[in-house]
């Protein structure tokens, strides 16, 4: 028995939105839907015969499907810290995750994120919206970073770094593959060891982007060690180093409801602005 409550749940499962629509179609496969980041969970799990009882848990669920796994992937997820360094954040989650998918016509492109929820805050560094970079050993390395500085869901630039290594030697697990149904394709384990940081970004001087020199990070280099992180596919012949493409027009269809967004905001604004000067 379980029960859950949410504290972010992503726009495609509300309605009927842009983003639920392009996931109906096997152009956009394979799905990778996270259903809940920052959940708590109450209830009771059985294992070879123990009981453990738990309330408040800290909770991630995550849905895949469509015909196969990607070529080659990467993902880290934490919502449990030792540590949330020396900035006071009460609840704190990461999700990222990237990989190689094939495109119609046989292309591929080579896509990832970094989402951070911070007591309640959404941060997504994704490519339609921000720079995204990664570098993914075979296995025991991961360091992922992202900045955003368009309009985002937590509408505000930021910068995050994240960095996990895993000494575990991880588990085996079956995925599935188109060639072989499901197989020995991916390896996992629950054992990382977890840096974060997370600053909101300004204006300089000269007009870029830089870290707010007069405001504590967001997060403070939090830690902890039960982070899950896992690689698949391949070949995985040595380190994966890359940045988040993502092909046009696909870029445009999947930004399409932070523009729609965007347009309301400004219309709201500019409104409100008319409403004041009429009412003076």
């Amino acid at each position: 028995m379980l029960c859950y409550s949410p504290s972010h749940r992503p726009d495609n499962l509300r309605g009927t939105t842009p983003r639920r629509l392009q996931s109906s179609y096997a152009v956009f496969e394979p799905h990778w839907q996270v259903m809940v980041a920052d959940g708590r969970a109450s209830g009771r799990a059985v294992w070879n015969g123990t009981v453990y009882d738990f309330s408040d848990a800290s909770l991630y669920i995550e849905k895949n499907w469509g015909g196969a796994f990607p070529f080659k992937w990467y993902w880290a997820q934490c919502n449990s810290w030792s540590s949330t360094g020396t900035t006071p954040v009460r609840r704190l989650s990461i999700t990222s995750g990237g990989g190689t998918r094939i495109l119609p016509l046989g292309a591929t492109e080579d896509l990832g994120m970094v989402c951070v929820h911070v007591d309640g805050t959404f941060y997504e560094a994704v490519p339609w919206t921000s720079s995204m970079r990664w570098e993914v050993e075979p296995w025991g390395s991961w360091r992922l970073s992202g900045r955003t500085i368009e309009s985002s869901s937590a509408e505000r630039p930021f910068e995050v770094e994240l960095t996990v290594k895993c000494d575990a030697p991880g588990v085996k697990l079956r995925a599935p593959t188109k060639a072989d149904g499901l197989a020995y394709f991916c390896r996992d384990s629950f054992e990382g060891e977890v840096e974060l940081s997370l600053w909101d970004l300004v204006r300089g001087p000269d007009g870029k982007y830089v870290r707010a020199p007069d405001r504590p990070p967001v997060v403070d280099r939090a830690t902890g060690f039960q982070c899950a992180v896992e690689v698949g596919g391949g070949p995985w012949w040595d380190k994966w180093e890359d940045d988040a493409k993502m092909r046009e027009p696909m870029r445009t269809m999947v930004k399409a409801p932070y523009t729609l967004k965007k347009i309301k905001k400004w219309i709201g604004r500019t409104l409100g602005r008319g409403s004041n000067n009429g009412s003076k």
